[in-house]
């Protein structure tokens, strides 16, 4: 902004040139959304109804006719499981709980809204952010409940039904007493995180529009750049980008924590005295810092854990632990063999992996779930807990426990104390 200031409008400010914009098609609206959704609309089930505001009968779920829903509906009540095909992707529905250990975190598609508050914890702005046309997918914590089907885990993404032909489904299994489904999907879904009272993306959907290029950056070390899909192209001044097929990102994951903290430097244009500390579930966790000369640096790293409990359980005893590891295994058997049994795959310098341990340690491990899982239960157990009302231990920094591996890179040791 270069200029601002308020006055009267007596003539026509600007061209006349029509901006360039893109047509777009959402599956349902406000406009719509209660005509063809609502049971006591007289066209209600009309999934291909014409909607002036967003043209949601272009949309793919506006093909699915009402009969193929009831025979959905049917279908989950005498089967438990459907399957629905919009748009090329698929999106399985169930009544009960996925038997297999996903990797990822359970998902929930609520069926009747105003129930929500009986089976997660809710408050106003989660509310808000599900009612949205935008239908994203939001974190909630599950309540112990004895009705519908059993609910296992601690957090689930949850979300209402993101399109037509759902919003009818949801509707009727509303009215047959159906609170919500379990459900996975292969298509793009906009997951939300609520960060300093505010809502921010957690993921990019890949088919949609891409960054906006902008201007006043300096030349860069390279011209182009490529990280998960996402290119970056530099060319006098101006950065544009676009989507790649997919290829190897021309950095390293290492490196990811810095890229940060420089896309944080040129959104905010302060270039000194800065820090970032980045968290992944594909790369290191690390904490990294600007000095005045503009030289980055990292303070710290997370490091690797073993691949398995057993492999940090002797890394334990070998570091002078023996007495405490002693202390734990008599008073927690249970949990000590949880922890030695437990095997990480992928990466293992990240929180969630770190998380996953920590619930070994903390009793919160059962044989069963996923490392996401486990880091869900502790995540949790520190949702349980708001403002200062919950358990702090501390600890002083002791420098013996630090491992330099590089005079850039250095590794802390983490110690976990139960009482």
């Amino acid at each position: 902004m270069t200029d601002a200031r308020i006055e009267a409008v007596d003539s026509r400010i600007g061209g006349r040139i029509p901006l360039k914009t893109r047509t777009v098609i959402g599956p349902f609206c406000q406009h719509c959304h209660p005509l063809f959704a609502d049971n006591q609309s007289p066209q209600f089930g009309q999934t291909d109804l014409v909607c002036p505001v967003c043209h949601g009968e272009q949309h793919p779920s506006a093909a699915i006719s009402f009969a193929d829903i009831q025979g959905f509906a049917q279908q989950l009540r005498e089967q438990g499981e459907v399957t629905l095909a919009v748009g090329g992707h698929r999106t399985t529905l169930r009544m009960l709980p996925f038997t297999d250990a996903a990797p990822q975190r359970a998902h929930v598609l609520v069926c009747n809204p105003n129930r929500l508050a009986a089976h997660f914890s809710a408050e106003h702005h989660h509310v808000m952010a599900l009612s949205s046309v935008e239908k994203p997918v939001v974190t909630l914590f599950a309540k112990p409940s004895s009705q519908q089907p059993p609910i296992t885990q601690t957090l689930y993404g949850v979300r209402f039904a993101w399109h037509r032909a759902l919003s009818v489904l949801a509707e009727i299994l509303r009215q047959q007493g159906v609170d919500y489904l379990f459900y996975r999907t292969d298509a793009p879904q906009l997951s939300v995180a609520w960060v300093a009272n505010q809502w921010s993306e957690c993921d990019v959907d890949a088919s949609g529009s891409v960054p906006a290029p902008f201007a006043g950056l300096k030349a860069p070390l390279h011209d182009s750049a490529t990280v998960r899909g996402l290119r970056a192209d530099w060319h006098k001044n101006i950065v544009t980008f676009a989507l790649s097929a997919p290829s190897r990102d021309t950095s390293d994951r290492t490196t990811h924590a810095l890229c940060a903290l420089h896309a944080g430097s040129i959104e905010s244009d302060v270039w000194r005295h800065q820090a970032v500390i980045y968290f992944s579930n594909q790369s290191p966790g690390q904490l990294v810092v600007l000095d005045p000369r503009l030289n980055p640096e990292v303070f710290f790293r997370l490091r690797p854990l073993p691949q398995t409990g057993q492999q940090w359980w002797q890394a334990l005893e070998t570091q002078g632990r023996h007495d405490l590891l002693s202390r734990f295994s008599t008073r927690f058997p249970d949990d000590t063999a949880q922890l030695v049994g437990m095997h990480f795959t992928g990466p293992r310098d990240n929180l969630t992996t770190l998380f996953a341990a920590c619930a070994c340690v903390m009793g919160q491990a059962t044989t069963g779930p996923s490392v996401q899982q486990l880091a869900d239960r502790v995540i949790a157990a520190a949702m349980s807990f708001h403002g200062k009302n919950a358990h702090r231990i501390d600890i002083g920094f002791d420098e013996s426990l630090m491992i330099i591996k590089s005079p850039i890179f250095p590794s802390v040791d983490w110690i976990f104390i139960r009482r």
